[in-house]
């Protein structure tokens, strides 16, 4: 076992870990918020491990959402993972096979980004040294935000419901930063949305469906007629 390389997974984890502590209490007090159980919350948090789609799965649930939308939805805010995984999967060589899986699981966009700018030291250790951290921290500081959350008055409790538009803001800031396609795809999700939830042509929880991929395809489409990469 490599301690050298364990710490240094760690120093690069604990500023993630520390970021999701917040973000995990404030699950955890959307969680109280919607009528769910303690328990049911931090099961959400140790075996969903979602982020974002935790949160819009438990805004989907209170909103009266079926479960067959609610999966497809989380499903296409998660296709992400699927490319992040592909782009990692060629070097996982000095990995062991039997902890992929566990990897897989674990694995989020800021976990991604410190493993892709490190690819030179990735093996067992590294990884799950640089997951296991976050991890535990969204698990552990759900049920403190739902505990915190049952000590409120329900007036702030209710204040503090907006973490998934909060979540998706922190999602949507950087890649704006970065480049406007950022802001196009966004403003394109935005304003398709909104014509398919004001004129309700389709059920609840389709129209968030349908919205996706319209707003993927034009954005799409938008950006490759400017001439810019994706």
């Amino acid at each position: 076992m490599d301690s050298n390389r364990i710490k240094e997974a760690i120093k690069f984890s604990s500023p993630i870990m520390l970021g999701y502590i917040p973000i995990a209490m404030a699950f955890g007090l959307l969680c109280k918020g919607q009528n769910i159980s303690m328990l049911d919350s931090t099961l959400f948090s140790f075996v969903f491990y979602s982020g974002a789609a935790q949160f819009m799965a438990v805004e989907l649930l209170g909103a009266g959402v079926g479960m067959f939308s609610i999966v497809l939805s989380v499903f296409l805010l998660n296709l992400r993972l699927f490319i992040m995984s592909t782009s990692l999967g060629i070097h996982t060589q000095k990995i062991n096979p039997k902890a992929l899986p566990v990897i897989g699981f674990m694995l989020t966009d800021e976990a991604f980004s410190v493993m892709s700018f490190n690819k030179e030291k990735l093996n067992t250790e590294f990884a799950l040294a640089v997951e296991l951290g976050p991890y535990l921290a969204w698990g552990i500081f759900t049920p403190v935000g739902y505990l915190i959350g049952q000590l409120m008055p329900k007036s702030v409790q209710t204040s503090l419901e907006v973490g998934l538009t909060a979540m998706f803001i922190a999602l949507v800031v950087p890649s704006i930063k970065k480049s406007s396609n950022g802001l196009v795809v966004s403003l394109i999700g935005v304003v398709t949305y909104a014509i398919i939830f004001y004129l309700k042509f389709i059920p609840s929880g389709w129209d968030i469906i349908l919205a996706i991929l319209l707003s993927s395809y034009i954005g799409l489409k938008v950006i490759m007629k400017r001439g810019q990469n994706v």
